[in-house]
């Protein structure tokens, strides 16, 4: 008998050769060694424009679901759950009782109870 050769597949090593990747709120793009690239959360926050146009998702660096353009919010960025802090209209000192809202806030509607000097009428306003 020869000699026997016999051929065997030996395991690739891990690709090394950098790869641009982007995070997964598409904040940065950064090289990653081909084998590990994947999207990964860059660690900032989402900063995406919530519906009430006054405030930013809060949420850490995620991929944005069903968004209207590249800075509205999606449906899977958190939610604004702040109370209305816009200035009131000339002559009101009451809080707005919407929710946090785009645009400017509606004519006051709080009723008030006025005495009457004599204190024996009541008048609402």
């Amino acid at each position: 008998f020869g000699p026997v050769f016999e051929t065997k597949k030996l395991p690739c090593p891990p690709c090394t050769s950098p790869v641009p990747v982007a995070c997964l709120g598409q904040h940065e793009i950064a090289d990653w060694p081909c084998h590990e690239a994947k999207p990964a959360s860059c660690g900032r926050k989402c900063g995406r424009i919530l519906a009430c146009t006054n405030h930013t998702c809060e949420r850490e660096c995620h991929r944005v679901r069903h968004a209207a353009d590249e800075v509205s919010a999606g449906i899977n960025c958190k939610k604004c759950d702040k109370g209305c802090l816009k200035p009131r209209p000339t002559n009101c000192q009451h809080a707005c009782n919407q929710p946090c809202h785009p645009g400017e806030c509606g004519d006051c509607d709080v009723t008030l109870k006025l005495k009457c000097h004599c204190g024996l009428n009541n008048k609402f306003v």
